[in-house]
C-alpha cells in the first residue's frame, strides 16, 4: 500500500460534522442574501429583488426535491411541506393584494 494514499475513513461522526458545516455555510449564505435584499429595498429604491428571492426559494427547495426523488423523506413530512407551501402562497397573495391597494391610493 502506498503511504501517500491512505484510505478515507467516513464514520457517523465525520458525516455529522460535514452536514453541520454545510448547514452553517447555508445559514451564512441565506442571511447574507437576505441582508442584501433588505439593503436594496431600503436604500436602493429602483432595484428589484426578485432575482435574489428566487435564489433563496430555489436553493431552499433543492434538498427537499432530492430527498423526495430518492424517497428518503417521510410521507408525513411531505404532506407538511405541501401544507406549509399552500399557506405561504395564500399569505403571500394576501400581502401582495394589501400592498398593491396601498400603493394605488
Amino acid at each position: 500500500m502506498n503511504k501517500d494514499v491512505l484510505p478515507v475513513v467516513r464514520d457517523e461522526r465525520t458525516i455529522a460534522v460535514e452536514n453541520a458545516s454545510y448547514r452553517w455555510s447555508n445559514v451564512i449564505f441565506v442571511v447574507g442574501l437576505l441582508a442584501d435584499i433588505e439593503y436594496r429595498i431600503w436604500f436602493l429604491h429602483n432595484h428589484s429583488c426578485w432575482d435574489l428571492f428566487m435564489l433563496l426559494i430555489i436553493g431552499g427547495n433543492i434538498p427537499t426535491i432530492i430527498q423526495l426523488r430518492e424517497r428518503v423523506l417521510m410521507r408525513d413530512m411531505a404532506r407538511l411541506l405541501v401544507f406549509t407551501a399552500v399557506i405561504a402562497a395564500v399569505l403571500a397573495a394576501g400581502v401582495a393584494v394589501v400592498f398593491s391597494q396601498h400603493v394605488h391610493r
